[in-house]
């Protein structure tokens, strides 16, 4: 008797029956045949089988005909020429390949088997293969990508390992991933600027848009609200294929989050939205958009620690201000003038310097950018020292950890004495002429004192162009006196001059 491929595929399959001799009987009814006189075989009934008298093994190698690949469901699919042993089935011993002997390759780590003993065996792929799959550059991106080695990665029931397979198997049936990519969690270092992505899949690195990514610190966060949300306008992507992908800020954009008062201040005040096209899969699909009304909440935050940074500063001796460039945002109103020190030299440990007293101005907006007004006594000062703020060659700047603190409350960094930073050419020299504001006049003391909007140079007041008179229209004056050489300064530099009246001139008024 010749049995049927279905019939002998069903004895393999019962892993009890047929294995070895004490497991081979055989029981009949009559109906299985006559002798050659037409009498029925005698009955054996199940309760006396006969046993068999001569048992062959079964030594033949079974034989991989086809394998079929779901990215889509992450499953591979596997047809033997005979019953396989579905708990022999080793996926580690199973490589894909994308081309049938050479190219890129992916050697499986771990998989679920299936669960019953048949011809067609199947791998449910763990997530962490199938997205190494998804990562390996050329493989299995289509049917002509997509070959299968096996080396002893299965038995048939009779325990003979398969046929090896060293030449790439293809193809038979190829399903390419159709199910969108989902961003699973993010974590966010306000230190560093980089947000951390982690994907349910790989994603494409060259496919993430960072200006499709929004930063909010809830939930849901209504459009236009600058102080709790803010998109990004671009930065820099990590280069590898992965489930997780770093986003870099700009430096622009990370001083945009700084500055928002309401944004990423912990991580329960960090969300991130993003639109579909954020991202792509290895097959092209889109990331599942996340609404600025659902926004998906922080995994981590690394907060700001490191003290802001003066970059460089200017100083117009016009207007008196001071205007400071730091590397990142910082709090206009912890701003401290008297924190602020400017000096002739980089280290000015001995020469005369002016530590500022206090502010005409200060600014009322956050940013890396922030001007500060000296008063006019210490704009004063500054001009006062001849030997200061005469060129960009002669000031420089120190400032104490309490000048500023940035978004985060963390103090500047400390810019000493003895090695001041020095201004940014050009410095804007005073182009506006001092003004006579009031005068006072001592006949008692024969003295006259002039007090300007600004200091003046006394040893370039020429007093002989000074004239007194008895009305403020020179027109209406009845008498008038201009001093003579006789009268000279009496006074150094400054706001305030003493002109001493000489005997002639002071007689001469009377």
């Amino acid at each position: 008797l010749v049995l049927t491929t279905a019939d002998l595929q069903t004895l393999q399959a019962d892993a009890a029956l047929a294995v070895d001799k004490p497991t081979t009987f055989l029981s009949y009814t009559t109906a299985v045949g006559q002798d050659l006189f037409g009498r029925d075989v005698v009955v054996r009934p199940a309760n006396a089988a006969l046993q068999v008298d001569v048992f062959e093994a079964d030594t033949k190698l079974p034989t991989l005909l086809a394998f079929d690949l779901d990215l889509d469901l992450g499953v591979i699919a596997l047809t033997f020429d005979e019953i396989m042993r579905a708990s022999d089935l080793d996926p580690v011993r199973l490589t894909l390949q994308a081309a049938a002997s050479s190219g890129p390759s992916f050697t499986l780590t771990a998989g679920t088997p299936s669960a019953d003993n048949a011809l067609d065996l199947s791998i449910q792929l763990s997530v962490d293969d199938l997205n190494n799959i998804k990562q390996v550059s050329g493989l299995a991106v289509d049917v002509a990508s997509t070959f299968l080695t096996a080396i002893s990665a299965a038995r048939d029931m009779a325990g003979n390992a398969m046929n090896n397979v060293t030449t790439g198997l293809a193809v038979t049936t190829y399903v390419s991933d159709a199910t969108e990519p989902a961003l699973a969690s993010f974590a966010f270092s306000l230190e560093a600027g980089i947000l951390s992505l982690t994907f349910s899949e790989t994603i494409k690195a060259s496919t993430v848009a960072p200006e499709l990514l929004r930063l909010q610190n809830a939930a849901n966060v209504a459009a236009g609200d600058s102080n709790a949300a803010f998109q990004l306008t671009g930065g820099a992507v990590s280069l590898t294929d992965s489930t997780s992908v770093d986003v870099t800020l700009t430096t622009s954009d990370l001083n945009a989050v700084k500055k928002a008062s309401l944004l990423a201040l912990d991580q329960g005040s960090t969300f991130l939205s993003l639109g579909a096209e954020a991202a792509k899969d290895i097959s092209g699909n889109n990331v599942t958009a996340i609404d600025g009304t659902g926004a998906l909440g922080s995994s981590g935050f690394t907060p700001d620690t490191t003290p802001p940074v003066l970059e460089d500063f200017t100083f117009n001796l016009e207007t008196g201000v001071l205007s400071f460039t730091f590397d990142e945002t910082v709090k206009a109103s912890s701003l401290a003038a008297t924190s602020v020190t400017l000096q002739p030299l980089a280290n000015s440990t001995l020469a005369t310097v002016v530590t500022l007293g206090g502010a005409a101005t200060l600014p009322s907006v956050d940013g890396t950018v922030l001007d500060l007004g000296l008063t006019a006594n210490d704009l004063n000062a500054v001009k006062l020292d001849t030997g200061m703020a005469t060129t960009a060659a002669n000031l420089f700047l120190s400032a104490l950890a309490a000048t500023v603190s940035d978004m985060s409350n963390v103090p500047l960094a400390v810019i000493p004495l003895a090695a001041g930073k020095q201004v940014t050419a050009p410095l804007v020299a005073d182009g506006v002429d001092p003004t006579l504001v009031s005068f006072s006049i001592d006949l008692d003391a024969a003295t006259l004192t002039l007090v300007f909007d600004e200091a003046v140079n006394t040893a370039r007041l020429a007093v002989d162009r000074i004239t007194l008179q008895d009305a403020p229209l020179a027109t209406s004056a009845s008498t008038q006196f201009t001093l003579t050489a006789a009268s000279a300064t009496a006074s150094a530099n400054g706001v305030e001059v003493v002109v001493g009246l000489g005997v002639a001139d002071l007689n001469a008024i009377k």
